[in-house]
């Protein structure tokens, strides 16, 4: 999810690429990692912005150093940043994936926002170790798109900001790959390194 410290005189994403645009370099975003750095690196690509990259050690750090002001930007999981904007310490412009956030029902997706074609989700998966049984798996899987779909988890999820998704185990599969190709085409142009450096 694409927030901002209300502090920030925007209110869609839209406005924040004109600000930026007008105001380059001078703009903070914040990051914990260099894989939490992707979506912004994807938005500054998409839009040509020009944003300074601060990296914390976690996101605990990153989220104190939005709500602080010190950065003024940044994407984050909806399940930790969505608490916040219900207090109103941060504000949402945009979702980053391509599912809606049932928590927080006004905030658009990116794509709704006017940036079609942007897509960088969060997500959480469950993987088993490579060669194991093909029954195993199955079993697994079948168990897990069963507690995913108990209306009781679905609720404390969406609570939450998460939106539970299941898939068959290659479907699964093919869409590690995809992000993967995505991340590595980003990773590439922009020169992001894993460390907090």
């Amino acid at each position: 999810m694409l927030v901002v410290n209300p502090a920030l005189p925007v209110v869609t994403v839209k406005e924040l690429v004109a600000l930026a645009r007008r105001k380059p370099g001078q703009i903070n975003y914040g990051a914990s990692s260099a894989a939490t750095a992707l979506p912004m690196e994807m938005l500054k690509q998409m839009t040509g912005m020009d944003l300074r990259r601060v990296l914390y050690k976690g996101t605990g750090p990153a989220l104190i150093g939005i709500i602080s002001g010190e950065v003024q930007v940044m994407f984050g999981g909806a399940i930790k940043t969505v608490p916040h904007v219900k207090c109103g310490k941060l504000r949402a412009l945009a979702v980053a994936g391509d599912i809606s956030a049932r928590a927080l029902p006004d905030v658009p997706m990116a794509a709704e926002a006017g940036f079609p074609g942007y897509e960088a989700n969060s997500w959480n998966g469950i993987v088993a170790r490579a060669g194991t049984p093909r029954a195993i798996v199955n079993k697994l899987n079948a168990a897990i798109v069963r507690g995913l779909q108990n209306p009781e988890m679905q609720a404390s999820m969406i609570a939450d900001g998460a939106e539970p998704v299941s898939s068959a185990p290659a479907q699964f599969a093919e869409y590690i790959k995809t992000c993967h190709a995505k991340s590595a085409k980003v990773i590439k142009t922009t020169g992001l390194k894993s460390e907090n450096s």
